[in-house]
């Protein structure tokens, strides 16, 4: 299984989920479900607040070296990537929690879909290989609206 460690910094995430809680016992709920699904902790990350801010590395590379700075530039031309990064780090600067899941399967992917999706988790993406996939289902009092 793919660690997440707390410790690392979210450069371009590969087979992971992410998405937006509106508050910890949010994200905590979440979590726990997640685990009990069968999804191992150390595959499981919050960023709390503006901790998203500070280790999700966003569009120009902020908080990271030269290197990454030039990578991130030439990801930019190439992919949306960076740019829903950036939003990540902004919902931590206004006080929500960002989950981080490393994924193994397309099943797995499925099953934690299902899981923030019914705890209303906002701002869902899986970032694979080769795409950026939105899993945000919409509230059911926004489904409807145009």
């Amino acid at each position: 299984m793919n660690k997440n460690s707390p410790e690392d910094k979210i450069l371009t995430p590969i087979n992971e989920i992410l998405g937006v809680m509106p508050d910890r016992p949010s994200a905590e709920e979440v979590m726990r479900d997640l685990r009990q699904a069968g999804f191992p902790a150390e595959a499981i990350r919050l960023l709390r607040e503006e901790e998203a801010s500070e280790k999700i590395v966003g569009a120009t590379g902020q908080n990271a070296g030269l290197g990454t700075r030039i990578f991130k530039f030439f990801e930019q031309m190439h992919t949306d990537g960076a740019v829903y990064l950036d939003q990540y780090r902004e919902a931590g600067r206004q006080g929500k929690e960002v989950l981080a899941i490393k994924m193994e399967s397309p099943e797995q992917v499925d099953l934690a879909q299902q899981i923030l999706s019914r705890h209303y988790a906002q701002n869902v993406r899986y970032f694979g290989t080769w795409e950026i996939k939105d899993l945000s289902l919409p509230r059911p009092e926004e489904a409807g609206r145009g």
